[in-house]
């Protein structure tokens, strides 16, 4: 009798004929890790980097995987091409596919100011400032207060100045001669509760006066005019030149009064040399009293007879504009020359911050010798940089760039000068002036009066009459 085979019976003779009993099927191949290439990478700020993905398989075996792309500190494409942003610093890329993914680091460093370009961007209507000296904020406000020679400080928020002063005292102020007028303003360190700030000016008798005012309890964006103080006035010579009066709390919370010697090139007094005036000095004062001022004990020439205890570091000319350094506390000094040198002088925090030094002035202009040929140096402190006149004439001191917005210039200090219009840097390294740059991109067309600095570390350009600039990457 003939055997027949249904098809179930036909498939399950033909599975058994092929199987092993000792064996089983072969598993397919799972995802188990994400590699990223390279695992490591170095680029400069706005720089690129190539980043690939390639799966490892249980098998051990690799295979092409479709990820998806993550990235700190910059961007990063589909394709995995990476562009830093404008912060140097330790960053993250990551690549993911389903439950698994894998990750790479990149460093991305600071490009040095040579690399980069640089442009000056007017604040919107800031051109309606008259003839602006100063401007500054206050610690964690995003204001700027805008000094202006007259008599007033205004506000500058909102892309707009504010209509109202926030404080008005042109009743007080002599600004209608040489360098005459409002010039210092200095926020106390804990300005948003104490609500005190500091101003520096030329009186009508032609003196120089530090006052202290408070703000209104009303109005964050007005001075109360009634809470005014008179702290300290300085005999100035019947000239109307080298008043300085620049204002700064320094890192001790200490505040410090820069005061020329009073214009006279020819005085036999030699206000620059003598401890026993505040002409041509750099003052150090306790102001956290509600009247006057205190000798801070540590002043440098405390115990010294017929000196002026209030003195920290003297010689000086004109020193327009100094700035401590709000990374280190390194303070610098940007002293206007006589005849033929300008000079910036800078002192470390490490050697003192300035406390006790002398700059030479008038035995010295510059790093060369002023009225005696082979004049005695011993004991000055000569300049760390200097230029001659012609173009320029009269520098202007700025500030060190501590701001986030261009990481490559972390630690560049810059100035300009008053007959040029156009921008000057250097970093302090070793006790030299290194990285020396002129920033032919960085020319307002107008007299550089000062510079500001904002509670962020950004830095501006303060001109006579063209408005207010900020320096920023192009």
């Amino acid at each position: 009798m003939a055997r027949h085979l249904t098809l179930g019976m036909l498939v399950a003779a033909v599975i058994a004929g092929c199987s092993d009993d000792n064996s089983a099927p072969n598993p397919v191949p799972t995802l188990v890790r994400i590699d990223v290439s390279p695992a490591t990478a170095t680029v400069q700020t706005g720089g690129t980097a190539q980043f690939a993905a390639v799966g490892k398989l249980s098998d051990s075996s690799t295979s092409n995987v479709t990820v998806t792309w993550t990235a700190t500190g910059g961007t990063i494409t589909p394709t995995g091409i990476y562009t830093a942003g404008s912060t140097a610093g330790a960053f993250t890329i990551t690549a993911t596919s389903g439950t698994r993914s894998g990750t790479a680091s990149v460093n991305v460093t600071a490009l040095p100011p040579g690399e980069i370009t640089l442009g000056l961007d007017a604040l919107p209507g800031s051109a309606g400032f008259i003839f602006p000296t100063f401007l500054t904020s206050p610690p964690g406000d995003s204001r700027l207060f805008v000094v202006e020679r007259a008599g007033r400080i205004r506000i500058y928020k909102a892309g707009a100045i504010v209509s109202t002063p926030f404080l008005d005292i042109t009743t007080l102020v002599k600004s209608d001669s040489g360098e005459q007028g409002f010039v210092g303003l200095a926020f106390d360190p804990q300005y948003a509760t104490s609500g005190r700030f500091f101003v520096s000016y030329v009186n009508l008798e032609g003196n120089s006066v530090l006052a202290s005012y408070t703000v209104s309890t009303a109005n964050a964006d007005v001075a109360n005019t009634a809470s005014r103080v008179e702290r300290l006035v300085v005999p100035h010579p019947p000239i109307a030149y080298h008043y300085s009066g620049g204002l700064a709390f320094g890192p001790d919370g200490y505040l410090y009064m820069a005061l020329g010697d009073g214009g006279e090139s020819t005085d036999p007094n030699d206000h620059g040399q003598s401890l026993a005036d505040l002409l041509g000095n750099i003052l150090r004062l306790d102001v956290s009293g509600s009247t006057g001022y205190a000798i801070p004990a540590t002043n440098p020439f405390v115990a010294t007879a017929g000196a002026r205890g209030e003195i920290w570091a003297y010689g000086l000319r004109n020193p327009w504009r100094f700035a401590f350094d709000r990374a280190n506390g390194d303070l610098y000094i940007a002293d206007v020359g006589q005849d033929t040198r300008e000079e910036i002088d800078v002192s470390s925090a490490a050697s003192g911050g300035g406390k006790g030094l002398n700059f030479g002035w008038a035995i010295m202009e510059g790093s060369t010798c002023y009225r005696v040929a082979g004049c005695d140096q011993t004991g000055l402190t000569l300049p760390v940089l200097e230029y001659g006149h012609d173009p320029r004439c009269s520098v202007t001191g700025g500030y060190v760039y501590r701001g986030s917005a261009i990481p490559a210039l972390q630690g560049t200090y810059f100035y300009s000068d008053y007959c040029q219009a156009q921008l000057h840097s250097f970093r302090y390294a070793g006790g030299v002036a290194t990285d020396q740059k002129d920033w032919s991109t960085l020319n307002s067309g107008n007299n550089v009066v000062s510079f500001g600095e904002d509670a962020a570390g950004e830095v501006y350009v303060v001109t006579r009459s063209a408005g207010i600039y900020r320096i920023v990457a192009r």
